[in-house]
This record gives structure tokens, sequence and C-alpha cells, in this order.
């Protein structure tokens, strides 16, 4: 059923206009991070929002977002975590962005990022539960600049 639904979310990502003007929003699940469907979910909200989105996946190395960080110098960076043993790689991955010499802000979502005691050590704005939320969310902190 996964593969079904991301075939279908890439399809229906090839079909939305792609937006290469303004700024650039990356999206990655942290290391180790496997479940990408609700990042393929929020990476369609925010090409229909008319954003210019770069879709890393998942289980993104550290090393390799932060040189795409480097290089692309997005406004915003979205990890998104569901598995609870991936909490660990997404406060590791927000504190290498908020701490990298291109430091775009950081937005946090998934059952992982809430299942913390506290929150004190993530870095970022968490993101509510639904996509749509979300996507108008990040959306809006970009266009606001």
């Amino acid at each position: 059923l996964s593969e079904l639904l991301r075939r279908e979310g890439m399809a229906e990502v090839a079909r939305t206009p792609l937006h290469n003007a303004g700024a650039t929003v990356i999206l990655a699940c942290p290391p180790a991070e496997r479940h990408d469907i609700g990042l393929l979910g929020l990476w369609l909200a925010l090409r229909t929002a008319g954003l210019h989105v770069l879709y890393l996946g998942s289980d993104v190395p550290r090393e390799a977002l932060l040189a795409t960080i480097e290089q692309v110098r997005p406004a915003a960076v979205v990890f998104v975590a569901i598995a609870s043993t991936s909490r660990a790689e997404v406060v590791i991955s927000a504190r290498a962005v908020t701490t990298a010499r291109q430091s775009p802000r950081v937005f946090l979502g998934g059952p992982a990022v809430d299942a913390g005691e506290g929150g004190a050590e993530l870095l970022g704005v968490r993101l509510p539960a639904s996509i749509g939320d979300s996507a108008a969310m990040v959306a809006a902190a970009v266009q606001a600049g």
C-alpha cells in the first residue's frame, strides 16, 4: 500500500506546476527515517501553494543535507519523522541545520517529534498534525520572509 501511495503521490506532484522563482523549501526525513508518505503529501501541498520545493526524501544523510543547504540557500528546511527511533536523529539534524552558516528556518513534523519528553532540545517550529495546516504554516513563514 505504501508503494502505491508513493507512486500516486509522485505522479500527482509531477502534474503540479513547478515553481522555480522565490524562496526554496527543502523537505527531508532525518537519517534512518524511511517513512516519507507524509513528507510526500507536504511536497504536493507546498507545490500547489506555489512554493519552490526541493524534496530530498527519506533517510537523508546529515552531511548531504548540510551541503545542499550551503548550495541552495533555502528559506526553510522541513523534517518529518514518524518512527520513535528517529527522534534522536531529528534533534541532531535540526541542531546541525540551525547552527550551520546558512541557517534557514527549521520546521519539525511527525509523531516522533511529538513523542519526546519536554521538547526543549528540539530546535525548530513544530508543525500541526494536518498536512494542509502544516503547508499553510510553512508557506506563510516563507512568504513573509
